[in-house]
């Protein structure tokens, strides 16, 4: 038995050394160790570029206000690794995770010794997947981590449902076949690529749900391979849609039930931005699913699921006056999401932006969305080694605001305490870029 609790997540850091390494013969293996603990689960199974999260928290918290045992697997954590594996909204116990490490790392070792290597989220979803059989859960939510099609989380063969949230350019370089090539020159390829990798997560016969907010080549993707595999597909209707009341701190909107046509949803939605009306009616629509399969959910249950629904740093307000707002956008699509919430509920205010980025990421689109909305920039540098110097960031930035405008602060907790103390001259206080930037933030204020 471990001794504290950090040696089991020492555990699964030791494993980063085998990268991100793509395919499900390693996860198969290590989970045919441990007993296949995945077979004759439910599960419902979610990949997207963007809005995952926030689907994932929609419907675990749906069924769990059903009175349903509700796991969930989501990655990564903004503040502590246990967040990765939760059952009803608490994270996994230490003494459990660490019980269940001692399993993993035996069966891990032994497949070491047959050139068989599993990665780090390949050995953390076998923990999940153990943990919610152990614990007898009705019902899991999945979070896929990268991709779909060789995601770890893809070998679940029959889904409950499986969600596709919003898609757009993330990862192109492993899941467009760009080979990191930047600047990447035909987008539109690429992002379909994205899109069937995503689609790896639909099953024959299973349904299938995503929104009409969808790119329509990436719709048409989607479309197409429900087709192709026979999978009923279920496209919920989210363009168009106005809120009754929207604020920063969230949205109201009244929706037509999904069980009648005769009754009505009304949707508090704590989470404000439109993107967040697209991830609280596709997680509508997946529930709509389970209950079509005998789960016992109703409206009330639905409305209280999303409005008690918690998701740390998508435009988290951390304080109301002076508005300090915490959103972990770290891609383009991202970026946009937050940059309409901005423009919506905050136009014409004078911001102060602080923004550290991840090497790997597209940091000149988020730049582009986001910039023009602040008056000032402090950059940073994440507590990452893949994390961009906060002086390369500033550098990129001068393209879209004035040098003279952005302060770097290398360590993320100067950075803060500089912003702090300037914030008397701003209306507001964005920080953005980065979920281990959001992470770092937390952890400062808790």
């Amino acid at each position: 038995m471990y001794i504290n609790k950090q040696e089991p997540i020492n555990f699964y850091h030791s494993l980063l050394k085998f990268g991100v390494n793509p395919g499900l013969e390693r996860i198969n293996a290590l989970l045919s160790r441990l007993g296949s603990p995945h077979i004759g689960g439910n599960f419902v199974h979610v990949a997207g570029t963007n809005g995952k999260g926030s689907v994932c928290a929609f419907l675990s918290n749906i069924l769990k206000c059903a009175g349903y045992k509700t796991g969930l697997f989501i990655s990564p954590y903004i503040m502590e690794f246990n967040e990765r594996i939760q059952i009803n909204g608490e994270n996994i116990p230490d003494a459990k995770l660490a019980k269940i490490t001692v399993e993993i790392k035996a069966a891990v070792e032994n497949l070491n010794k047959k050139n068989i290597f599993p990665t780090e989220f390949e050995a953390v979803t076998a923990a999940a997947m153990l943990y919610f059989k152990r614990e007898n859960c009705d019902v899991a939510v999945l979070e896929t981590g990268l991709g779909g099609l060789f995601d770890s989380t893809n070998v679940i063969e029959e889904p409950l449902v499986s969600v596709i949230t919003s898609i757009s350019m993330d990862h192109a370089e492993i899941l467009g076949g760009t080979n990191g090539l930047s600047p990447i020159i035909n987008r539109e390829s690429v992002i379909e690529k994205i899109a069937a990798q995503k689609c790896g997560i639909i099953k024959p016969g299973r349904p299938v749900v995503t929104n009409n907010s969808q790119d329509e080549k990436v719709l048409k993707i989607i479309k197409n391979t429900a087709m192709e595999k026979n999978s009923p597909l279920l496209v919920a209707a989210t363009k168009g849609k106005q809120a009754l009341k929207s604020t920063i701190e969230g949205s109201f909107y009244n929706l037509k039930t999904l069980h009648s046509p005769l009754s009505t949803l009304h949707l508090n939605i704590p989470f404000p931005g439109r993107h967040q009306l697209e991830n609280a009616i596709t997680a509508a629509q997946a529930v709509c699913e389970l209950w079509k399969n005998g789960f016992d959910i109703k409206d009330s249950h639905i409305e209280a699921g999303i409005e008690t629904a918690k998701n740390p740093a998508r435009i988290q307000i951390l304080q109301k006056s002076p508005l300090i707002i915490l959103d972990g956008s770290h891609n383009e699509g991202s970026a946009a999401a937050l940059a309409e919430a901005i423009r919506e509920n905050l136009g014409g205010k004078r911001l102060l932006g602080l923004m550290g980025v991840m090497k790997d990421k597209d940091c000149d689109k988020m730049l582009e969305n986001l910039l023009p909305l602040f008056s000032a920039l402090i950059t940073t540098r994440p507590d990452n080694p893949r994390a961009l110097a906060a002086e390369e960031l500033k550098a990129a930035a001068s393209y879209y605001m004035p040098p003279e405008n952005i302060i770097p602060v290398e360590n993320p907790a100067d950075a803060y305490s500089y912003a702090l103390k300037a914030l008397p001259g701003f209306d507001g206080f964005i920080i953005c870029g980065s979920l281990y930037l959001a992470g770092d933030i937390l952890r400062i204020e808790k």
